[in-house]
């Protein structure tokens, strides 16, 4: 997995971006304590942050995807349970799985 932090080369970050690159690195951090990064086959992070448009109510999503949807279940455990702690960060998990099947897994 290449890890890039994307927003590197911004100019002019502002508060709200600041406060959401800090929210982005704990909630990996956070992710990785609980998960095997090779159970991981890649992040994403999507929305409003990864355009420029965040504002006060914003969140960030950030797109694990998972190989299997035993990991995916226990990402999105993860986010109930602990998702207070990087927010305004949120896993939105997917999994190779579910794209293969064409299926959502609850």
């Amino acid at each position: 997995m290449m890890e890039e932090e994307f927003w590197r080369n911004w100019k002019n970050i502002t508060k709200i971006e600041e406060r959401a690159i800090k929210s982005i690195k704990k909630a990996k951090r956070i992710l990785f304590e609980e998960i095997s990064k090779e159970k991981i086959y890649s992040i994403y992070v999507k929305g409003s942050f990864v355009r420029r448009e965040m504002n006060n109510k914003s969140d960030v999503d950030i797109v694990p995807i998972t190989y299997d949807n035993k990991t995916l279940r226990k990402i999105k455990k993860l986010q109930e349970k602990k998702g207070n702690m990087y927010k305004p960060s949120e896993f939105l998990p997917n999994s190779l799985k579910e794209f293969e099947q064409n299926k959502k897994i609850p």
